[in-house]
């Protein structure tokens, strides 16, 4: 029983920092196109906050932007959070769902917050004013 649980850690670990390493350096088929803002998303998928912030990511023109959005089951976005936390500069002290940030594919990392600083952020910069003012 002890060796199940230890290879199931070690499975949902190896997830886990694939996944992190697939979004904040990895070129796939999420590269972002040069001049786009890319937006990262991630968080456990069932909480509301990260909806939101998936809500708004997603809706925001795919001519401007790049949402990559990363829903996780809630243990592994327990193990995950710490790998951001260490990954993203300024994002040390986040302790919930969702995290959000901008740039990937070679471009710096700016973390935004959660959800709520995520919409006043958008809010500020005038992007897609009517879906900000809808989740306010």
């Amino acid at each position: 029983m002890r060796l199940i649980f230890r290879v199931i850690s070690l499975v949902g670990l190896l997830f886990v920092l694939y996944g992190t390493y697939r979004s904040l350096y990895a070129s796939n088929s999420n590269q972002v196109d040069e001049g786009k803002i890319c937006i990262n998303v991630a968080g456990f998928s069932t909480c509301p906050y990260f909806q939101r912030a998936r809500s708004l990511a997603e809706s925001l023109p795919s001519e401007k932007f790049s949402a990559l959005v990363d829903g996780l089951p809630r243990d592994i976005w327990n193990q995950k959070k710490y790998d951001l936390q260490k990954s993203i500069p300024g994002a040390e002290q986040h302790q919930t769902s969702p995290m959000v940030w901008l740039g990937c594919g070679g471009q710096s990392l700016q973390f935004i917050g959660g959800a709520s600083e995520f919409v006043d952020y958008a809010g500020q910069k005038g992007w897609s004013a009517g879906m900000v003012s809808e989740l306010n």
